[in-house]
């Protein structure tokens, strides 16, 4: 049985977990304005978010649909989604 994280930081620690440190991850804009999402990736995980960007990750709000060219990730989170670029994850940086 799947069991959701109850909070922001939780969902940031698997988040960090599925990353390496110093990925460079796209995101939507509704994610832009979580700055305690964004704060915490950085401090704890050294991940920074590149909005719009077309990166081996992508993170989305809640229920957003999938990013093209997205599948999304297994990680039980609520509040945002962690999508990777159809076929395995490349690398940390931008991809092609």
């Amino acid at each position: 049985v799947l069991q959701f994280c109850d909070t922001m930081s939780e969902e940031t620690d698997l988040i960090g977990a599925a990353l390496p440190d110093h990925a460079l991850v796209g995101a939507d804009d509704a994610v832009r304005g979580m700055w305690n999402l964004q704060s915490y990736l950085m401090r704890h995980h050294f991940i920074s978010l590149r909005v719009n960007g077309r990166t081996a990750w992508h993170l989305t709000q809640g229920d957003d649909p999938a990013p093209r060219g997205y599948v999304r990730s297994v990680l039980p989170t609520r509040s945002v989604h962690l999508w990777h670029r159809s076929g395995p994850p490349t690398g940390a940086g931008p991809a092609g």
